[in-house]
C-alpha cells in the first residue's frame, strides 16, 4: 500500500471517528471502537518491536513500559501524585485499583514513537529523554482535554484548561521522563522505520483533534493539526534521509 495513502488514511480516519465520538459515546459503537483503536496501535507497536529489536529485547521493553504506566497511573488516581485529584469514568474498559485494564495499550505506542522521534533528533541520552517527554506533553495538551469532554476522566477541582490543571502536565513531565529513561536504558539505539513507529502517535492525534474541533476546543485542536503537520514533515525527511 502506498504510504502516503496509508498515512492520510490513518489519520483522516482517526478523525472521522473522533468527530463522531461524542455522538457514540453512550453506545456500544464507542467501546467496540475504543477497543480496536488501542489493539491495532498496540499491534503494530508489538510488531515493530520484535521485528526491530528482537523478541527478548521487545518483550522486556513492552514489560517493564507496561507495568510503569499501570504503577505510574494507579499511583496519581490513588494519591493525587503527580497529575492532580482525578477519577477514571467509565468508557475505557474494567478498572484495576481505579486504573484501566488496557491502559498500557494506548501509553506505550505513545512513549515508543516519542522516543524514536527524539532519539533521531539527537544522540545524547539527557537530550532524547527531554525532548521525548516534551513531545509527550504537546500531546496531552491535545488528548487530555478531549477525554475530559467525552467524560472518560475527570480532575476533582477541574482546571483552567478546559477542565485539566497545570498539575497534570507537570505529572506528564515527570512520567514522560522516567518512560523514556526506561526505553533509554532498554533499546538503546532507534531502529525500524519512523513512518510505522508513528502511525499510533498521528493517529492518536487525528482522533482527540477532531474531538476538541467538534467541542468547540480550538487551542487543543490546533496544536493537533501543527502536531500533525510537524510530525509528518519529520517523518517524510526521515524517510527520504534513509533512502537515499
Amino acid at each position: 500500500m502506498n504510504r502516503i495513502f496509508l498515512w492520510l488514511l490513518v489519520v483522516l480516519g482517526s478523525a472521522f471517528g473522533g468527530w463522531m465520538a461524542s455522538d457514540w459515546r453512550q453506545t456500544p459503537i464507542f467501546a467496540v471502537c475504543a477497543l480496536l483503536f488501542l489493539l491495532l496501535g498496540a499491534a503494530v507497536s508489538a510488531y515493530l518491536s520484535v521485528t526491530s529489536y528482537g523478541l527478548r529485547t521487545a518483550l522486556k521493553t513492552l514489560a517493564i513500559l507496561s507495568v510503569f504506566a499501570y504503577l505510574i497511573e494507579g499511583i496519581g488516581v490513588n494519591t493525587g501524585f503527580p497529575y492532580g485529584s482525578f477519577v477514571y469514568l467509565d468508557g475505557l474498559g474494567p478498572l484495576l485499583v481505579g486504573v484501566p485494564l488496557l491502559l498500557p495499550l494506548a501509553w506505550v505506542p505513545l512513549m515508543l514513537a516519542a522516543w524514536q522521534i527524539a532519539a533521531r533528533v539527537t544522540n545524547n541520552v539527557a537530550s532524547t529523554i527531554f525532548l521525548s517527554a516534551w513531545i509527550l506533553l504537546a500531546i496531552d495538551l491535545v488528548l487530555d482535554p478531549g477525554a475530559v469532554a467525552l467524560g472518560l476522566w475527570k480532575y476533582q477541582a477541574g482546571g483552567m484548561y478546559h477542565d485539566v490543571p497545570w498539575t497534570n502536565f507537570m505529572g506528564w513531565i515527570l512520567s514522560s521522563s522516567l518512560g523514556a529513561w526506561l526505553t533509554t536504558s532498554s533499546l538503546r539505539i532507534t531502529k525500524g522505520s519512523l513512518f510505522y513507529w508513528c502511525l499510533a502517535f498521528v493517529s492518536g492525534l487525528g482522533f482527540w483533534s477532531a474531538v476538541s474541533f467538534r467541542v468547540g476546543y480550538m487551542t487543543p485542536a490546533c496544536i493537533g493539526g501543527l502536531l500533525l503537520i510537524g510530525v509528518s514533515i519529520f517523518v517524510w525527511r526521515d524517510e527520504n534521509t534513509r533512502i537515499c
